[in-house]
């Protein structure tokens, strides 16, 4: 519901777009005339350990409205993720401020070894195969000239058992190319 209104209240914020120019071959490209893309790995975030990351603006310039799509496996526990974001990012100049929800698959084998208390609500011992929630909100470093992206925040995890519902606060920081 927060998430809703924040995003409610900056769609109809005005801001001034970037207006920086991209030399490419020998034609110029502004990034307000492009849609913005990035790939970078997290650490720890949406995923356990790390994930690769594809991310991607709905609209042209480095602002507003886009999603993240990224994949992780971990080889103790066997773990496999895939997580799905869809983000708003709050600012100009490089320097955003990242809101976001979405969900995170996990399938696998959870070991014998796997006895951290984090996850325990969220993951019974044996067969994986469960959707959990993710909310993020952190800060986001993407200047046009360098391409290059820097993430950093936390990822508010939650799950649908009755009996054990939990927000758990999780870091994240990533670092990446956009183009």
């Amino acid at each position: 519901m927060i998430f809703i209104f924040i995003m409610t209240i900056c769609s109809h914020t005005p801001f001034a777009q970037n207006s920086i120019c991209l030399k490419k071959s020998n034609k110029k490209v502004f990034a307000t005339e492009r849609i913005s893309q990035a790939v970078f790995i997290e650490l720890f975030g949406r995923s356990l350990d790390y994930s690769a990351n594809y991310d991607r603006r709905l609209f042209k310039g480095t602002g507003g409205l886009g999603y993240t799509v990224g994949i992780s496996y971990c080889p103790d526990p066997s773990l496999f993720s895939i997580p799905i974001n869809i983000n708003y990012l709050l600012g100009a100049k490089g320097n955003y401020l990242e809101f976001g929800g979405g969900f995170t698959y996990f399938k696998g084998l959870l070991t014998n070894n796997f006895s951290d208390r984090f996850y325990e609500s969220y993951f019974d011992n044996g067969k994986v195969n469960v959707l959990v929630g993710v909310g993020t909100i952190g800060y986001r470093f993407q200047p046009i000239k360098n391409d290059l992206i820097f993430r950093i925040g936390l990822n508010g995890w939650f799950n649908n058992k009755p009996q054990k519902q939990l927000i758990n606060p999780y870091p994240y920081i990533a670092l990446g190319y956009c183009f």
